[in-house]
């Protein structure tokens, strides 16, 4: 005969493995949900005497079955971008007498997993996924966990086959960001536009970005050139990096699109530093429209993203699905707004002589 687990090693995710069910579902059955089969029901029970599982306070004092809370995890909290999406997210779920937990995981997957985890534990109603790089094996886990998730400025292309049946996002259109940005470059004359992007290899936001680049440089006709694309991250330290590798390696483009507006002030200090005139010589577009943009020097013209509105439909997506309403669309993008600023200037036209 097997020993029993110690009751404080145990937690409800064991439990729901046990039973063959989702940790939504043996938190239904811990909370006495009359919508739980009465099949489903024994098989929970019987996990946690097999366990010698003992519900916690918390668990105990869900009189509703439902705990009011919430999950977010976010890639970095310390970036103004995501703060302005959870200022919306906050503004809607204090409307809705909901609090929230919050993760930070520096876009490492074993973090998510932990945070994924520990929520699970916590018995959250929802979780938000804001801007990370995720794994099957996280999709798989979120999927595991039977309860509502939200996915606010982020893809997960790798599922091949839509969003799966408990998840939601709301986004903008990355693609057609960047080819707006991109576009407007060539019309004012750009025709060597180097960018500055995420890894290859980011099938989130990044590639859809990389994509309208080049999609606008072949609508212009100008040649993609490899050397004029640099990978790194969307820091501004990654973009300071990425600007002194393209002008060490001799090359000087007219424009720089960067993939974030943080990676588009690092490239700005360091053409600063190298006595390179912006937006006279080169001209710069960044990418979300934080704050910053508006008082650099000079301003930065960018994509802006309505992120507090983001937040505010999310966690309307969210309630749509904890209450179980129909919702006729699971993928929301939001328009986003280009905001001329004085990082650029059209190019003289080159007459040649006229002597």
């Amino acid at each position: 005969m097997g020993m029993k687990k110690s009751d404080k090693s145990v937690t409800l995710m064991d439990v729901a493995k046990r039973a063959g069910v989702g940790v939504g579902t043996a938190s239904r059955v811990l909370n006495k949900d009359p919508r739980v089969k009465e099949s489903t029901k024994q098989a929970v029970h019987q996990a946690m005497a097999d366990l010698n599982y003992k519900p916690n306070s918390v668990a105990r004092g869900l009189k509703t079955g439902m705990s009011k809370t919430f999950g977010v995890i976010v890639s970095d909290i310390t970036s103004s971008f995501f703060s302005k999406i959870i200022k919306g997210i906050e503004a809607t779920s204090a409307e809705n007498q909901y609090s929230f937990m919050m993760a930070n995981t520096d876009m490492n997957p074993d973090k998510v997993t932990d945070a994924i985890r520990l929520m699970g534990e916590k018995m959250v109603e929802g979780i938000f996924m804001l801007g990370e790089i995720v794994t099957v094996d996280i999709i798989e886990q979120l999927e595991r966990m039977d309860i509502p998730v939200v996915l606010v400025s982020m893809n997960i292309p790798m599922i091949g086959k839509g969003l799966p049946k408990n998840f939601a996002s709301v986004s903008i259109n990355n693609e057609r960001a960047a080819f707006c940005a991109v576009d407007y470059m060539c019309s004012i004359g750009c025709r060597k536009i180097a960018m500055l992007m995420t890894d290859m290899d980011d099938q989130n936001v990044g590639k859809a970005r990389y994509d309208g680049y080049r999609k606008a440089l072949k609508a212009h006709g100008i040649q993609h050139e490899d050397c004029l694309v640099i990978s790194g991250d969307l820091s501004m330290e990654s973009g300071y990096d990425c600007m002194k590798r393209l002008l060490d390696d001799g090359i000087v483009p007219d424009a720089v699109f960067a993939a974030s507006d943080y990676a588009a002030f690092g490239a700005m200090r360091l053409l600063h530093e190298r006595k390179i005139r912006i937006p006279e010589d080169i001209s710069v577009i960044g990418f979300d429209g934080v704050e910053q943009g508006k008082y650099s020097y000079p301003s930065l013209t960018t994509i802006n993203q309505p992120r507090y509105q983001m937040g505010k439909v999310g966690m309307q997506l969210m309630m749509d699905m904890i209450q179980k309403k129909e919702i006729l669309n699971r993928e929301v993008l939001l328009q986003y707004e280009f905001n001329e600023r004085e990082s650029c200037l059209k190019k003289a036209e080159d007459t040649g002589n006229q002597g």
